[in-house]
This record gives C-alpha cells, sequence and structure tokens, in this order.
C-alpha cells in the first residue's frame, strides 16, 4: 500500500492543531480605529479579526490580516517587542494553515530565537514557539526532527502546566502525530487515545480539540490498516463538525476527504468519488488551489473517476 493517504492524513491534521491564545473580549469590536491616526489601535483590532477567521477555518483572510498587523507593529513597536512577537507567531501559524510549510517554519525559527533569548528557554511563549516550529516541521514531514522538538516541550509543560492543560495536551496530540509519521504506530495510538479521554472528561465529547483527538485516533487506525474501524471514527467526527463547525469549515472538509480514504480502501470506490469530489471542492474554495490538503483531494478525486 502507497504510503500516500497516511501522509495526506498527517498534512490534513496540521490544519487543524491549534487553538493557541484567547482574546477575551476582542472579537467584538467597537468602532475601528483610524489606520493613519491611530495604527497600532488599527492593528489590535486588525489581529481580533484575524483570530477570528483563523479560528472560522478562513487561513487566507487570516494571514493577510495578520501580514498587516506584523508590519504595523515592527515599524511602531519595534520586531521583538512582545505584542510584535505574538502577532508574528500567529502569522507563522498561518501561514502553516495554508500549507506554506518552509515559509512557516523560517517565521518560528526567527521567534523562537527572539524568544528564547529575551524570555529564556522555559517560558511558557518559548515553549509555544517551539512547539509551534515542530508543527511546522511535521507539516514537511520532518517526523524525527519534529519529534525531538516536542520532546523538549513536553516535561516542561508537565511541570509548569500540569499534565491536563490544554496546552500539555496540544503537545502530546503533536508528539503522536511525529510518531505516527514514523511508523510508530501503537505508541501513537496509545498517546492519541490517552489525549482522547482527558479532552472529553475536560473539555466534552464536541469540543474541537476532542474531535481532532478523535480523528487522530482513526488516522492511526487507517495507518495500520484497520480501515472500517477507521471509517467509523471518521463518520462519527464528521457528523459533529460539520453540525457544530459548518459544511464548509476546513476541519469538516478534512474528514469527508478521511471518509473518502477508508472507503477507498476496502474498495468502495462509488462511495468514495462523491466524498474526494465535495471534499476536492470544498477545500480548493476555503483553501485555495495551491494547498496540499485540495491538491490531493483534487488528485484522489481524478484517480477514482479514472479508474471507473
Amino acid at each position: 500500500m502507497s504510503n500516500s493517504p497516511a501522509r495526506l492524513f498527517c498534512a490534513c491534521l496540521v490544519v487543524l492543531l491549534l487553538g493557541l491564545y484567547s482574546l477575551g473580549s476582542a472579537q467584538s469590536p467597537a468602532a475601528s480605529p483610524d489606520k493613519a491616526a491611530d495604527p497600532l489601535g488599527w492593528a489590535k483590532q486588525q489581529f481580533a479579526s484575524a483570530y477570528a477567521l483563523s479560528t472560522s477555518g478562513d487561513y487566507r483572510g487570516a494571514e493577510r490580516l495578520y501580514s498587516e498587523v506584523v508590519a504595523i507593529e515592527s515599524e511602531k513597536l519595534g520586531p521583538e517587542h512582545p505584542i510584535t512577537l505574538h502577532s508574528r507567531n500567529n502569522h507563522a501559524n498561518a501561514l502553516r494553515d495554508l500549507g506554506r510549510y518552509v515559509e512557516a517554519e523560517a517565521a518560528h525559527r526567527a521567534v523562537l530565537a527572539s524568544r528564547e533569548r529575551i524570555l529564556g528557554p522555559q517560558h511558557n511563549d518559548t515553549l509555544s514557539s517551539r512547539n509551534n516550529l515542530a508543527l511546522a516541521l511535521t507539516g514537511q514531514k520532518k517526523y524525527s526532527e519534529a519529534e525531538a522538538e516536542f520532546r523538549i516541550v513536553l516535561p516542561y509543560r508537565e511541570k509548569v502546566l500540569g499534565p491536563e492543560h490544554a496546552d500539555t495536551l496540544s503537545t502530546r496530540n503533536n508528539l503522536a502525530l511525529a510518531l505516527a509519521g514514523q511508523k510508530k504506530h501503537a505508541e501513537a495510538e496509545a498517546e492519541h487515545r490517552t489525549v482522547l479521554q482527558v479532552r472529553i472528561r475536560v473539555l466534552g465529547a464536541e469540543h474541537h480539540e476532542t474531535l481532532t483527538s478523535r480523528n487522530n485516533v482513526a488516522v492511526v487506525l487507517y495507518s495500520q490498516g484497520k480501515y472500517a474501524e477507521a471509517l467509523l471514527e471518521h463518520q462519527a467526527v464528521f457528523q459533529v463538525r460539520e453540525r457544530v463547525q459548518g459544511a464548509e469549515h476546513p476541519g469538516t472538509l478534512t474528514s469527508l476527504l478521511n471518509m473518502g480514504l477508508c472507503l477507498k480502501q476496502q474498495n468502495r470506490i462509488d462511495d468514495a468519488a462523491p466524498l474526494f469530489q465535495r471534499s476536492a471542492v470544498g477545500l480548493r474554495k476555503v483553501l485555495g488551489p495551491e494547498h496540499p490538503n485540495t491538491r490531493q483531494a483534487e488528485a484522489l478525486y481524478r484517480q477514482v473517476t479514472t479508474k471507473q
């Protein structure tokens, strides 16, 4: 069996992993500040708008706004001001969400170097940058390098934040992805199942991070050839995502793609084809034609329709 479906799963998952920052009341701004008269006020509001776009799955819109915010804050505050570094980090995350992993890696390395020098290696912001760098590496299939970075972050987060803190669980989830990429499937499955149980208990069964964990369990099952079991998990995740996040959210479209892959591996091509088509059309619309997930979904649809 080709490795490409498993690789696709990992690429898709990277898009869904991070809900990094809480912005309080930022999502309901008052009158928009004037960009010329109050550039930093304008940047603050645009940061909130970019975060909201990213949360809703509009990664292209988020990247554009973050880019503008970084430019203004770098000029007015300096590139290493904590506010600027925060925006640079989020801009790098948006690049990663768009599948621009090489650019994201470079951006995260720059932020990490600044934070490590200014804040120290164990500061939570520094650890977040290291975690995010490792995700960019995962997107490039540099799994061994990513695993090493995650293993640096995890013990600090467990010690300082606690084993059930959201950031700690995210790092464990991401470590499991890196393990799966190296075909350490049993270890990855155990890690994902542990994180899933904690998230169900702490966050609830329909929280987006819980759904990510359930999706990731299904990914590992798929990688071990347990296609029927993986399909059931992906179908359950899809039903919740479609209802809660909407039919055009990247997570929902990723679930469609994952369901199609499971069906394809069971030779249920007639059932897989429409799922690949819906996923390809939706991903092209929300992520763009150059995103790796869009290209892969379109390639799979062409593949199954040609065989028919």
